[in-house]
């Protein structure tokens, strides 16, 4: 898992069987998903993740995977 966090809540991407999502805040609610967490990473910082909340939000989130937190 990965983590972000922003003024406006925890940035997360998390593997759920095999595929990683998006997921923001403590909505469960699995956003984007992708075999590879560099694309999710990727529609976040594009704000195209389906997640209203994010998508809609005019944060700037981290420019790739690397500036995510590691758990």
């Amino acid at each position: 898992m990965w983590t972000y966090r922003t003024s406006i809540g925890l940035l997360k991407i998390a593997k759920i069987q095999g595929t990683y999502y998006f997921m923001f805040g403590h909505d469960e609610t699995a956003w984007t998903g992708h075999t590879n967490p560099q694309v999710v990473a990727d529609d976040v910082y594009c704000h195209v993740t389906g997640c209203p909340a994010w998508d809609n939000s005019n944060i700037t989130g981290p420019t790739d995977l690397s500036e995510w937190k590691k758990c």
